[in-house]
């Protein structure tokens, strides 16, 4: 026994569905359309440069340490061993908050590299107190980003002493 097709059933189906599509596409404006959180993060960094230092201290603040180190330059983590050293010493962090942050030394400024001295309050968990003594409290750092395509990453982050 064979099954018919109905065709005029299957062509009102099809017709609803576009409607449906068409009406439901045309309800929703550009507006309505969320950026999601790491897509706007990565347009802050990319639009404006000295926000990647407030990030990359607001990330290890958060204990999210495999993306601040995930934002630094090539040169300063140029593979995995490196990139797990400083990981751990972040992770020896309490807390991390940046106090201010101004242009430093802006004559040898170019479109790719820029300088800030930061004050930063950093509070140490105390089992790694010892080790990470140089970072405990309140301290100055001057530190580089080097834009690499078209995204800021942080270069160095230097004591002046």
């Amino acid at each position: 026994m064979k099954k018919k097709i109905n065709i005029p059933f299957l062509i009102l189906l099809f017709l609803i569905t576009s409607f449906l599509s068409i009406f439901l596409f045309s309800c929703i404006s550009e507006s309505d359309i969320k950026v999601s959180e790491p897509e706007l993060e990565e347009k802050i960094i990319e639009e404006e440069s000295d926000d990647i230092i407030r990030y990359f201290f607001e990330l290890i603040d958060q204990g999210k340490t495999d993306e601040a180190v995930d934002l630094f330059d090539s040169s300063v983590a140029p593979d995995s061993n490196s990139k797990q050293q400083w990981k751990s010493a972040f992770d020896g962090f309490e807390s991390a908050e940046v106090i201010s942050k101004e242009p430093f030394n802006e004559q040898s400024w170019t479109d790719n590299y820029q300088v800030y001295k930061v004050t930063l309050n950093i509070q140490i968990k105390p089992e790694r107190l010892q080790e990470l003594i140089n970072w405990d409290g309140q301290s100055i750092r001057w530190i580089s980003i080097i834009k690499s395509g078209d995204t800021w990453k942080i270069g160095t982050i230097a004591t002046g002493s």
